[in-house]
């Protein structure tokens, strides 16, 4: 972690994602809660989800959530796979605190080494939201 001083503030910044590990969120984690808080903080650009979508997807291993081992939850990413080998990106947050370093790309690196056997890696972002550009 880097400190800087803006202002007479003392501001705690996070390095680039090399501390930040990706790990799987289960239902009974201290990780799911998190995702869950993140989700409904930043629910105007998610969109819908129900509970029982965030428990599906923990429970066939497709939420991941980033770590750092300091500052804890990161961001997460939550997904789909397909019959056909496709992987949708289904939802992908990082929170503000760790915005501008690399987490997003982390979060999608690791599902794309998860999803080694797809053929496809799909997301669709609403051309209005601010994430567009990201993509």
């Amino acid at each position: 972690m880097i400190g800087a001083t803006t202002r007479g503030y003392h501001v705690s910044v996070v390095e680039p994602a090399s501390d930040i590990r990706v790990e799987e969120a289960t239902c009974s984690s201290a990780l799911f809660s998190a995702v869950l808080e993140l989700w409904r903080a930043e629910s105007d650009t998610l969109g819908f989800m129900p509970l029982g979508g965030f428990e599906q997807a923990a429970r066939a291993g497709c939420l991941l959530a980033a770590v750092h081992p300091e500052r804890g939850f990161c961001g997460s990413i939550l997904y789909r796979t397909t019959e056909r080998k496709q992987t949708a990106i289904v939802h992908l947050c990082v929170a503000p605190a760790f915005r501008g370093y690399g987490v997003a790309k982390l979060l999608v690196e690791s599902l794309k080494q998860r999803s080694g056997d797809s053929y496809e890696l799909r997301l669709r972002c609403r051309r209005d939201f601010r994430a567009n550009d990201l993509w």
